[in-house]
Parts: C-alpha cells; structure tokens; sequence
C-alpha cells in the first residue's frame, strides 16, 4: 500500500507530464523513491527503462519490480535483455555505464526499440548532467519525441554548480527528512559533535566544491586524527551496528586496522577496489551482525538499504549536503514496519523498537575558511544561515560536554535561536548600537591576565562570528581574552540567560547590568517586546 506522500509524489509527477514537463521528484533516502516511479510507471500505458549510476541501485530497483510481479530485465555488463517484439519485458533496468558501451560500432542504447518505451525513469537523477546520461536522453527523444522522462533524487543539490534544470524543467515534489522523521517514516537523528582538537582543514583545497581528496585524505590519516576518530566512535557507538565513512581507501584499512586492535573482529571494510563477491559478502555479514562496524568509501552513499545502521560517523568532512544527507540517509530506516495510520502512533513504534534514532558522530576540528556540512544543514535546510551557524555552535558546546542532542534538544535550540535572531533584527531596525559591549564589565567578572597556561590559539572564524554576533569588539581584546568571553556566552547560553545584546540594550532603557545578568532569554526577550510596544520607551 502506497503512503500518503507517495500518493501525492505520483499525482503531482502525473500533472507535471500532462503539462509537457520534465518533473524531477525530491524525496529523502528511505522514503521509497523507487516504490513512486515503479507504481507510477504500472498506472502508465506502455513500457518504461529505468537507468542508474550503480550495481547495486541496478539491482535494487529490478528486484523491487520483480515483487509486484510485474516482467523485468537488467541491461548491465553480460546481462542483456531480449529486445524483440515477441520477448519484451515492459520493465528494463540499466546501468548507464553499460547503455554507454560501444557495440558494433555503436552504443548500446541503440539496440532498444525507443518507440515501444513510453517511460524513462532516471534514479539518482542528481546525476543527469553528466555526458553519459545526455547521449541517452538525447537519443531517446530522437527516436521517440513523446517518451515522458522524469527523475528521482534524495539530494538535488550539485556542488559542480551545473545545472539540473538543463534536464528536468520541474521539481513536481519534494518530500525532505526533517518531515519524514515528523511523520513518523524515519527514526529521529540523536547529534553529537566530536571536537578532535589536532584536526585543521584550514590548509585544505577546494575543489569541485568539496574538499580536495588529496588534502582531505593527508589530513584525516595523521596518527593524532586516526585515533580522535576511532576511539571516540567506539565509546559513543556503545553496541549500535555502525557505518563509517572514511577519505580515502587507506583511511578505511588504517580506521578499520585500530578498532580491530580495540575491539578484534569487530570491524571490516569496503572500497570501489574489494571485488564485488568479497563486497555483497562483507555487506551480508554486517547486515547480520557478525561486524558492528563497516568502514567504507563511498560505497554506501547510494543504492544499499541496512535497516541495523544505528549510528553513522562522519569520518569524511564535507562541503556537500547531497553527500552528506546521502550518507547519513543510510542510518534513518525504522526496524519495524510503519504501518499505523498516525505520525503520532508511528514515531511511538519507532521509539519503543531495538532502534529508537539514529547517532550521528561528525568530527570536527579547525574548518578554516571552509563551510562543512552536519546533520543540521540537512535536519534544518531552510533556518537562515545566522542562525544555523549560531545553532552548530551552541550543538559543539553541548557535545563537548559528553551530551547527545536529542530531537527535542535541537527543535529547543533552534527555537531559541530564531527568536534571539528575530529579535536582533528588531533591535537593528531601531538602529541601537550594541557594538562595543564589554562582557567583563557587563557581567561583573574579572578578565583573565595573561599567563603561560593562558591559551593564545586564533579563534576560528565561526568563534569570532559568536563575539562579533554578540556585539563584542574583539579588535583591542587579547585572544586568551576573547576565549574567556565566548566561555561565558556559551555557559550563559547552557543556563538559558539572556544574551549579551539583550542585556545591552535593556541598559539603554535604565536596567542595570547587575540585575539583567541573570535574567533568562525569555524574561529578557518580553521584557523589550513590552519596550517596544510602549513605542520604545521604558516601562519600569
């Protein structure tokens, strides 16, 4: 039985190809993307192709058909389908490695009769611009100018920059994580950030949009960085059946190598270079729990579904949210089946079943100039980028302490950060300058003098954005200084006080500073909506 969104999804894809679009449907990993096309195509006339980027993705979408019962062939490598009239299937899955092949002097898409194909189905269409997928397309117009095309994605987003509008003129549905967990179709993700001190991407090239490999792979192989990895995924993973990604495929051997020194037998691991027999088998033993941790490279972004998954540690940083929601989209599949007609009754399941959310672990370090993507860019895509920043850190300063975020946790933080950047909005409409709060003499506290144990360490920029934010001059402050104030902010945040801006200005009204510090963000924060109700003027 199809849910409610997926309903939808294929209604919404329907008008899309009777208005003569090419739609492109948005939908989380393990929402069942492949459930929407396969019914989409049964409810349409004709035949359908359905192509890929991976064996696996090949695979999985044949034997999902095959289940309804319905005929399908594979086209992939020594695989080849029966193309003839009286041997059709009416569904073919193909990679496109292999349409692309050169056969008689020509490409292997050209022996299918386009004519007789009413549907192309592009799975993991974030990858349609690429040259392979466009000679496809473009013959297959050719030879058949009404064949309806549509593709199906977790992560539109391309760091290349090219654009997917040059393939699909429509984004006909979407349906992100953040509403699949609310509704109950997914486990809830329980954050922590792991700070490993000795990690500095400062140094690190961009290229493509991410991360250089070469720069990525160098700094996350340190003997310091290994360790900060491993150790910490051991003790936070508890007995949770892990996925690790790792930079590079001696990353995946050296992380793989030190649990197993921790922890014998416990840890394997796969590369695109494991032959593909060692790799279903090493991927079958992990699904049954004879390995708890599977350190891999890019091998299971796309295309593999392991319900166990219980914890995913980030041990490949990222600039890309469709990477990064494609590997922590393999640990958001429930172990039981959602099949109640309530969000409510469905999230409860899922709360009382062997696997009640999914940890992620994201190590961070030093991230220099660069913007790398956790759980919340992909929890929380639409928060403007003020307030995602500020919620990342108060989220590192709660890890640091040994917590994991909870899903109330973080829908509490964010709450109060939207309202904190709400109303730094108002306070910059009313042209109040906060901009030289001195947090020493505001909070009555003593600033630190320098000393040999001071800690003399440049903050990072996402740290002097904090201060700044929080209308601090740091230009005249010594570092050790400033490291005190951003100590103070933080605990102050911890504790639920206003905030340093707020204070600032409820002294322009009158308050003192003495009675304002250990007022709370709320207290504060009725306190000047009830000032600016009474046209800016105080009300004590």
């Amino acid at each position: 039985m199809l849910r409610p969104y997926q309903t939808e999804a294929i209604k919404q894809i329907r008008i899309a190809h009777e208005g003569g679009k090419t739609p492109l449907c948005v939908m989380a990993t393990g929402t069942g993307k492949t459930h929407v096309f396969v019914e989409y195509a049964k409810q349409s006339e004709g035949r359908a192709m359905i192509i890929a980027e991976r064996q696996e993705i090949v695979m999985q979408a044949r034997s999902k058909i095959a289940a309804t019962g319905e005929t399908c062939e594979i086209e992939m490598g020594d695989l080849k389908v029966n193309d003839n009239l009286w041997g059709r299937p009416r569904f073919v899955c193909a990679s496109i490695q292999t349409l692309n092949a050169q056969r008689n002097c020509g490409r292997r898409y050209a022996k299918f009769d386009w004519a007789s194909l009413k549907l192309l189905v592009i799975d993991e269409a974030h990858h349609a611009v690429a040259k392979g997928y466009q000679r496809v397309i473009e013959h297959a117009r050719k030879e058949n100018p009404d064949i309806k095309i549509m593709g199906v994605t977790a992560t539109p987003d391309r760091l290349d920059k090219r654009s997917m509008g040059n393939v699909f003129n429509e984004v006909a549905y979407r349906y992100e994580m953040d509403s699949a967990i609310k509704d109950g179709y997914l486990v809830p993700i329980r954050q922590h950030m792991v700070q490993v001190k000795s990690m500095d991407f400062s140094s690190a090239r961009t290229t493509a949009g991410d991360l250089n490999a070469g720069d990525l792979d160098r700094i996350m192989n340190y003997e310091r960085n290994l360790h900060g990895v491993c150790v910490p995924t051991m003790d936070l993973a508890g007995d949770r059946p892990t996925l690790v990604f790792a930079a590079s495929i001696n990353h995946a051997q050296r992380i793989s190598e030190i649990i197993n020194r921790h922890r014998p037998g416990q840890a394997c691991f796969i590369t695109g270079k494991t032959p593909s027999d060692e790799r279903a088998e090493l991927l079958k033993e992990f699904r049954e729990g004879k390995y708890q941790f599977l350190v891999n490279v890019q091998i299971a972004t796309e295309g593999w579904d392991c319900p166990p998954v219980a914890c995913v540690a980030v041990a490949r940083p990222t600039k890309s949210r469709a990477l990064y929601a494609q590997m922590v989209g393999r640990g958001t599949r429930p172990m039981v089946p959602v099949t109640e007609v309530e969000a409510g009754a469905r999230r409860q399941s899922i709360a009382f079943s062997t696997k009640p959310d999914c940890l992620v672990l994201d190590f961070v370090g030093n991230s220099g100039r660069h913007q790398l993507v956790c759980s919340i860019d992909i929890l929380k895509p639409s928060l403007p980028k003020e307030v995602r920043e500020s919620v990342k850190v108060r989220v590192e300063a709660l890890t640091d302490e040994g917590e994991h975020v909870a899903p109330s946790q973080l829908d509490r933080i964010v709450a109060e950060e939207e309202e904190a950047y709400r109303r730094s909005r108002v306070v910059a409409s009313v042209q109040y300058n906060t901009s030289d709060i001195d947090p020493f003499t505001m909070l009555g506290i003593k600033a630190k003098p320098l000393s040999k144990w001071s800690n003399t360490r440049q903050l990072t920029e996402k740290q002097t954005a904090i201060l700044v934010n929080a209308g601090i001059n740091v230009n005249n402050m010594p570092v050790h200084q400033q490291r005190q104030a951003i100590e103070k902010i933080f605990e102050r945040s911890r504790k639920g006080l206003c905030s340093m801006k707020q204070m600032a200005l409820l002294c322009k009204f009158g308050y003192s500073s003495a009675e304002v510090k250990t007022w709370t963000r709320q207290t504060a924060g009725a306190t000047l909506d009830q000032i600016r109700n009474n046209g800016w003027k105080a009300t004590n």
